[in-house]
């Protein structure tokens, strides 16, 4: 049976099952409230995460039974292993949306899970990162700080309504196009999987927010977003995939380095982020929306662009984008 029809059906039942967790919480008077780190101004629920994330778990599943051995002849040795390590992140997100874990605590949970999944990246990923670094325990450490770094990139972005909806479907269908012209029906159906997930997520995140998706859905959705940055990373796409991702490379760098120059924490919360700033200084919400949109329809744009050109042309789009990034930050505090 056509993989998209159960797509189709997980989607329906876990649109109506986030109804009913909101109705619930809403019910039960459970909510995100306000405060000086939190962009939201009235009380909103969080928890769109939990529909989300099954959403993409059921279909992982149901992909990884019908397409098994065509996802170990693809080089992914242990591709449970990633939707093991999904499912864990999922759980203990679950509780620290509503109960709270001591943010070191989850750190080194985070740190676990994405050594433990090392395994289903793609075999050749080693012999290509070896090329660069021969010592292969420093490669492992660079492999993890940079998943951690694009899981905990995606939590940073959720508090404030539709942006993370705008970046996991832009990110996302970027990576179908590369899945699609590359024949490689892995990343055509975690990408399909990802863009769908963002859709079922829009609907209850369009500003202003009806839910948020909470860590119980963002850190798994980033979770499995490095995963793909990595894999097509030794695909030789670095240039395309830091294009569609430079907004949000460039704000956390730039912040954490600011930081950093001035002997700041960067491990407690803040709200010193540049898209933050824009946005709370920002009167008229649907306007920064659409600028927000704007610069990611750039962005991919740039991304085709890129996409198989010769080296000088990816990294003039790489220039352009990060240029593009700069003058809307600056022109955008004004």
């Amino acid at each position: 049976m056509n993989v998209v029809y159960f797509y189709s059906t997980y989607f329906f039942i876990f649109f109506l099952a986030n109804i009913y967790i909101l109705n619930y919480l809403k019910k039960k008077d459970i909510y995100d409230l306000p405060s000086q780190f939190k962009s939201h101004k009235i009380k909103t629920p969080k928890g769109s995460g939990i529909g989300v994330t099954l959403f993409i778990v059921f279909s992982l599943i149901t992909y990884y039974i019908l397409f098994e051995v065509e996802i170990e002849n693809s080089d992914i040795p242990r591709f449970y292993v990633l939707m093991v390590g999904l499912v864990i992140l999922f759980l203990i997100s679950i509780y620290d949306d509503y109960l709270g874990i001591n943010p070191f605590i989850r750190l080194f949970i985070q740190i676990t899970i994405c050594f433990l999944s090392l395994s289903s990246l793609p075999i050749n990923l080693w012999g290509y990162m070896n090329s660069y670094i021969t010592f292969s325990k420093l490669n492992w450490l660079i492999i993890i700080y940079f998943w951690l770094f694009i899981v905990n990139l995606t939590n940073f972005f959720d508090g404030v309504d539709f942006l993370i909806t705008i970046k996991i479907f832009f990110v996302s269908l970027a990576y179908l196009i590369i899945g699609i012209n590359e024949n490689n029906n892995l990343i055509i159906n975690i990408s399909v999987i990802l863009v769908l997930s963002s859709i079922l997520l829009g609907y209850f995140n369009l500003y202003p927010a009806k839910f948020f998706l909470g860590d119980s859905g963002s850190i798994p959705v980033g979770f499995l977003l490095g995963w793909i940055f990595i894999y097509l990373f030794q695909k030789g796409f670095l240039i395309e995939l830091l294009i569609i991702n430079t907004v949000h490379f460039y704000d956390i760098i730039i912040t954490e380095i600011k930081k950093l120059l001035k002997f700041q924490n960067i491990f407690i919360r803040h709200r010193d982020f540049i898209f933050q700033k824009i946005y709370d200084s920002t009167n008229n919400k649907r306007k920064f929306y659409f600028k927000y949109l704007l610069i990611y329809l750039s962005l991919f744009i740039l991304f085709f662009t890129s996409y198989s050109s010769e080296l000088r042309i990816k990294l003039v789009c790489l220039g352009i984008s990060i240029i593009l990034i700069i003058i809307f930050s600056n022109v955008s505090k004004k």
